[in-house]
């Protein structure tokens, strides 16, 4: 009985800490959870996300393990699993938790977006953009429209780009990464004013 209690109180600590963004008070209290009782695959899940946050990959990939073991559908833990061995180089393994993580959750534009950066780092254009089409689906980011103008650019249609990076910074007016883009897709289309003005505001945001 008191060892429920105290999970408890000790459960009630994790949020908050989460809650607030204090990843090591967070993983203090889930520490003392596991040492009264066995995490469940959601506070496997929980405790993976704090140590992910601290980047300690070997401990995450841990928990998120252990998530799996308790609930193989458990969604994010496999879009984690994809995030993680993407970082650390092994693309396969990121592309078969990435491809489980959208077969359980269809409509993840973050593992859609995941799996299209994998894609894009492959020169697997075609194949990219039909993710991209699909991450900003579901999920309209600045980062997904970016990604898909660059897609575009390297396919050449500089179009298409161009309207992917005014539409990444209209929803985010401070993306250096965009107005480079945006700038190297003006030039390709022999915008040389507009080239410059981007130029100097992607300098000017990174300064």
């Amino acid at each position: 009985m008191w060892k429920s209690i105290l999970a408890w109180y000790y459960k009630r600590q994790a949020l908050k800490a989460l809650d607030q963004k204090r990843y090591a008070d967070a993983e203090r209290a889930l520490q003392r959870i596991a040492d009264v009782q066995p995490l469940d695959a959601e506070w496997s899940f929980r405790r993976a996300v704090v140590v992910l946050e601290q980047q300690d990959f070997s401990q995450a990939l841990r928990f998120l393990n252990d998530t799996l073991r308790q609930d193989p559908k458990h969604a994010d833990a496999h879009l984690n699993l994809g995030y993680i061995h993407h970082e650390l180089g092994n693309d396969a393994e990121a592309l078969t938790h990435l491809t489980e993580a959208i077969r359980l959750q269809p409509k993840s534009g973050k593992a859609y977006y995941n799996r299209a950066r994998i894609f894009m780092e492959k020169g697997e254009y075609p194949t990219a953009l039909t993710d991209l089409d699909q991450a900003i689906r579901y999920a309209p980011t600045a980062e997904a429209y970016n990604n898909r103008g660059l897609t575009y650019y390297r396919l050449e249609d500089y179009a298409k780009a161009l309207a992917d990076f005014d539409q990444a910074i209209a929803l985010n007016p401070k993306y250096a990464g965009a107005y480079q883009n945006r700038a190297q897709t003006k030039y390709a289309l022999r915008d040389y004013d507009g080239f410059n003005a981007d130029s100097d505001q992607a300098h000017a945001l990174m300064q």
